[in-house]
């Protein structure tokens, strides 16, 4: 019970201080707080003690994956089996991470909308809307095909600005394209069909990549993490109305035999851990696993639309294959020699 006590004091800060910034950011306003899913948010809390027993069962379930993934990622003989495939397809991942950016700004012009649905164009930049979406296609695919790709991710540093400016909050629940293109633009694409050759712009490159190179995942996994935390906040404390019409809608209560808010903080406490693990890397492939799985189930079963997702899918399936480095608590505190731990 102290447990639970603690977790609904936390709860309630967190309350305020979401409640805040999503009515500062002007998030979209369809709903603006829990008291169109449940009667006040002090039910938010009260929703904790009374399922006592299912925050209780699903968190030992929880943590028991949680210490056996860990048990099984450390076990030195499947280090010796597995980490030289993984140490293989490191390579790949940045990549993956420009091939993912590309695709996903190629989608985002295609739908109208920046980054996703609720962000669209016209009501972002009005008359200009056109010239944007070009402009979006046309970075989309120079990062696809390599063409300039640091001017390419620039471009997108540039389009989240207003995104920032109009719904600051709810924007950053697409951070994770701002940390792609960071890192992009830092540290170079991970294939140049064309590039700079003007001196003063080489130098720099190669300097910037000199310096930066090793924290070239930190800002990945970072940014990755602030947009999985901060789509917990907001769908909680936002738009907790419609989701949970469509956890209600779809039978999940029924199937999972928990009341629908209950699936929302479960929702809600999930996206913080998820997204906590990504910034400190722990278990780093196992979460990309894990999210990757929901993620598949909030489409299937929820309705959610395929394409908003896919930089969040993406930059799963690139944490997959780059693993842990020195910078995280997985590279830092149980690497051992050349082995590392495989989730």
């Amino acid at each position: 019970m102290k447990i639970i006590t603690q977790l609904s004091d936390w709860l309630q800060f967190i309350n305020k201080w979401a409640g805040s910034l999503v009515t500062n950011g002007h998030a979209p306003s369809r709903s603006t707080t829990v008291v169109n899913s449940v009667e006040s948010n002090e039910d938010v809390l009260a929703l904790l003690r009374e399922n006592t027993a299912d925050v209780i069962f699903w968190g030992s379930i929880t943590l028991t994956i949680i210490a056996g993934v860990f048990l099984i990622s450390v076990t030195r003989q499947i280090e010796s089996w597995l980490d030289p495939l993984l140490h293989r397809i490191k390579k790949f991942a940045p990549f993956v991470m420009q091939i993912t950016l590309g695709a996903a700004l190629l989608l985002s012009a295609f739908y109208g909308a920046l980054f996703g649905p609720q962000l669209a164009l016209g009501a972002l930049f009005g008359a200009k809307a056109g010239l944007i979406q070009l402009g979006m296609f046309l970075v989309g695919i120079m990062l696809l095909a390599g063409l300039l790709p640091r001017l390419a991710a620039f471009g997108v540093i540039l389009l989240f600005i207003p995104a920032l400016v109009e719904n600051s909050f709810f924007a950053l629940t697409h951070a994770i394209y701002l940390g792609e293109a960071v890192t992009i633009f830092l540290l170079g694409g991970a294939y140049q069909l064309v590039q700079s050759h003007l001196k003063p712009f080489v130098r720099l490159e190669r300097s910037l990549e000199l310096h930066l190179h090793k924290y070239k995942f930190i800002l990945l996994r970072l940014f990755l993490g602030l947009s999985l935390i901060t789509t917990g906040v907001y769908i909680l404390y936002a738009r907790s109305g419609p989701a949970l019409e469509a956890i209600t809608a779809y039978g999940l209560p029924t199937a999972l035999s928990v009341p629908a808010g209950f699936i929302l903080l479960a929702f809600f406490i999930g996206e913080i851990l998820f997204g906590l693990f990504f910034m400190i890397g722990f278990e780093v492939r196992f979460a990309a696993l894990a999210y990757l799985f929901f993620l598949g189930l909030s489409v299937l079963f929820l309705g959610e639309a395929v394409w908003p997702h896919l930089a969040l899918a993406g930059t799963c399936v690139s944490m997959i294959t780059h693993g842990y480095d020195r910078y995280t608590i997985g590279g830092r505190l149980f690497a051992r020699g050349n082995l590392e731990p495989i989730l």
